[in-house]
């Protein structure tokens, strides 16, 4: 897959004047776990999903598996 999904992460690093590290701020989810996850025919939906290699933009996934 070349497209990358994150979700935010809800602890991410911070630097001692209090700015979030920026490779902490999102956490890229990993498709191929999540897929061997599903049984076939079944759907999961991922609301709080960002899409994008540097502007993360909010989207909402919805992944099937065919089998």
């Amino acid at each position: 897959s070349n497209t990358r999904i994150y979700q935010k992460n809800l602890n991410p690093d911070y630097f001692q004047d209090g700015r979030i590290k920026k490779g902490t701020e999102y956490i890229q989810i990993d498709m191929e776990v999540l897929m061997n996850s599903l049984q076939p025919g079944q759907t999961y939906e991922i609301s709080d999903a960002y899409v994008g290699m540097t502007d993360k933009v909010p989207t909402r996934v919805i992944v099937h598996r065919l089998t």
